[in-house]
């Protein structure tokens, strides 16, 4: 948990905070949190679905990368422990109909544009860098180029293989998919960003 604070909530960005600028992303990770920590609860019924899609909806129009907690909450639901096949499809069932209803009334009420995407390969690239710099800010603040670099590969590579651990050692435990489903947001979250910052 402190790891995945450290990335989403550096300290290196306390100007955003002092100003309260970023507040609504605030609020949308805390939803985030609420919702993937009810998904990875030891049992996880119908209810409890219902109450994560509340606040993974809530997330959703907090901010746009709330929206990523649809397919973060999928994977948990995917790799959490359950009862039976049935029951995991079924709930699985249930979280994305509530996903694409969220999406459907941002598509339909709130969204009016096209909103911007990779127009070639060289922005794509673009995403990449940014996302590594990110990254690396979170762990080592000001810093030269190098060093961001560097930081930011070991830091996403970190992460990706401590999700990997997470699922494929420690499924038989629900927080341990929870762990993988927060740093699975982070990361998606950077991407998200970074493509809005390079398109």
């Amino acid at each position: 948990v402190p790891l995945a604070a450290l990335f989403l909530f550096s300290m290196h960005s306390w100007k955003n905070f002092l100003w309260g600028i970023q507040t609504n992303v605030a609020l949308a990770n805390l939803f985030v949190i609420v919702a993937i920590s009810v998904l990875a609860a030891p049992t996880v019924t119908l209810l409890r679905i219902v109450g994560a899609s509340v606040t993974g909806m809530l997330a959703s129009y907090a901010f746009l990368s709330g929206f990523l907690i649809w397919p973060v909450g999928g994977f948990i639901l995917l790799f959490r422990p359950c009862e039976s096949w049935r029951k995991r499809w079924a709930l699985i069932g249930a979280w994305f109909v509530a996903g694409l209803a969220a999406t459907a009334i941002h598509v339909l009420v709130g969204a009016t544009g096209t909103p911007p995407g990779p127009e070639n390969e060289q922005t794509l690239m673009r995403v990449a860098e940014f996302v590594t710099r990110f990254f690396g800010a979170g762990l080592v603040g000001r810093a030269d180029e190098a060093a961001l670099y560097v930081a930011g590969i070991v830091g996403q590579l970190a992460l990706i293989l401590s999700i990997g651990w997470l699922v494929l050692r420690a499924r038989d435990r629900a927080s341990a998919i929870g762990l993988a489903g927060f740093g699975l947001y982070s990361l998606a979250c950077a991407y998200a960003i970074g493509l809005g910052r390079t398109a």
